[in-house]
């Protein structure tokens, strides 16, 4: 659910705080290679 929050948040924003190197942000990265994800953007 917390994913969900982040890519209506704002999908290129998600990549800036993943690469800030937060615990939160790097689980979000497998979520977000999957192609659910790439489809929805």
């Amino acid at each position: 659910m917390i994913n969900h929050t982040h890519t209506s948040y704002s999908p290129p924003k998600k990549r800036s705080h993943i690469n800030i190197g937060n615990p939160r942000d790097i689980r979000a990265v497998p979520d977000a290679n999957k192609p659910n994800h790439r489809k929805k953007k």
